[in-house]
């Protein structure tokens, strides 16, 4: 198993695990990639909003989009990380992770040197693979009973962003994140 098959079994895992109330109610999910890591130790957090939890967060001053995609305003007491150091989001890698991180990060940095930007693109490509293979496996649809986008963050919102974004999703799932954010 490499680094990208560890994170599909383990995001899959966790998704499975959500009470089906709660996935019910989940409307998007996002692989958020946590940059500034990425040259060391790459970290990644599956992150979820519910339509319960937007509507809260609902003031007068927002619209529907921006209660809806605005990532800052997700429940951040539900991130579920895949990192090495767990900082109280996310939840270590166990001895198998923590190895095929290692042999990610050597493979990377024999392909791109020390770049940081080429590194960071790379494992931006590998979460958009994981998020494509969610899909193609059934485990978005099966454990939320229709099609959910599946939204790649990281620190800063780029048009780059959007175009992993459309790549992580099968045709159209994204479509209404997409329009809201429009750059």
């Amino acid at each position: 198993m490499d680094l990208e098959e560890y994170l599909i079994s383990k995001f899959s895992a966790v998704i499975r695990s959500w009470p089906s109330e709660l996935r019910h109610d989940i409307y998007a999910l996002s692989l958020y990639r946590d940059d500034d890591s990425v040259p060391y130790r790459p970290a990644v957090y599956l992150v979820y909003n519910t339509l319960t939890h937007a509507q809260s967060r609902k003031p007068g001053n927002l619209d529907d989009n921006e209660s809806r995609w605005n990532l800052a305003l997700w429940q951040h007491d539900q991130w579920v990380g895949i990192e090495d150091q767990p900082d109280g989001y996310g939840k270590g890698l166990d001895e198998k992770g923590t190895q095929d991180l290692d042999i990610w990060l050597r493979s990377a940095r024999q392909e791109h040197g020390d770049d940081v930007g080429s590194l960071i693109a790379a494992f931006a490509a590998l979460c958009v693979r994981v998020a494509r293979r969610l899909h193609e496996i059934g485990v978005i649809r099966e454990s939320f009973g229709r099609d959910i986008p599946i939204i790649m963050h990281d620190d800063e919102w780029s048009e780059d962003m959007d175009q992993n974004t459309e790549k992580a999703n099968p045709p159209g799932v994204a479509k209404e994140f997409l329009e809201a954010v429009v750059f």
